[in-house]
């Protein structure tokens, strides 16, 4: 059976000949494995569709229990991400936590979450740590193992400064500017708690923070 689904490129890897394996995120349908055939050819018409942060429709058929892509389109142009590494690896946080919890959480709302924390990295040029610890926090709290954020007692630092993100939409917390270390700190806090919770390792985390040195 053929589908189209929009959804947001997870992960892409090497196979035989000129394939790929791809791992895409949708709201409708969650984490879809697919085979995407000949994209690594030089020529290949579909490679910008296993690009990282790629954005599309993608066009699938199901044979076996098995999905092929057999077309795609660009919905929105996430690429820029990788022009810079702090953006890179900020963004690879984001995919490598959706790849963690898509089976658990719900994929229309961490779908929507995932996408706009994208975009504020992409629009901005600030501070990545925040908008991550931010990211971190709703998906945390999408999947109810959020502690509860006790009312701090210093007028600044990361506790104050995770009280505070909370309550403020993506957009507003990327028009703050707190001191860089505490944000960095706020995420460190957010990272631990949701590497207990889901029994990970985040990967990317380690690797962003040696780029903000």
């Amino acid at each position: 059976m053929d589908k189209k689904v929009t959804a947001l490129l997870i992960r892409a890897k090497d196979m035989r000949d000129y394939d790929k394996s791809v791992h895409i995120f949708s709201a409708n349908e969650g984490m879809l494995v697919a085979t995407m055939r000949g994209v690594r050819r030089p020529t290949a018409k579909m490679k910008f569709a296993c690009q990282p942060f790629a954005f599309c429709e993608y066009e699938l058929a199901e044979k076996n229990g098995n999905y092929t892509v057999t077309g795609a389109c660009t919905v929105g142009d996430l690429f820029p991400l990788t022009q810079t590494p702090e953006k890179f690896f900020a963004g690879s946080v984001v995919t490598e936590i959706v790849e963690c919890t898509a089976l658990d959480s719900d994929s229309a709302t961490l779908f929507i979450v995932a996408l706009k924390t994208l975009k504020a990295i992409l629009m901005n040029n600030g501070d990545y740590a925040l908008i991550l610890a931010k990211f971190v926090q709703k998906v945390l709290s999408i999947n109810g193992v959020l502690p509860p954020l006790t009312t701090p007692t210093k007028a600044d630092g990361p506790q104050t400064l995770l009280y505070q993100i909370a309550r403020l939409t993506m957009d507003e917390v990327t028009r703050l500017h707190p001191v860089a270390a505490h944000s960095r700190q706020a995420l460190r806090q957010m990272v631990t708690v949701f590497e207990r919770a889901f029994e990970v390792k985040l990967k990317t985390v380690k690797s962003f923070f040696e780029i903000l040195r």
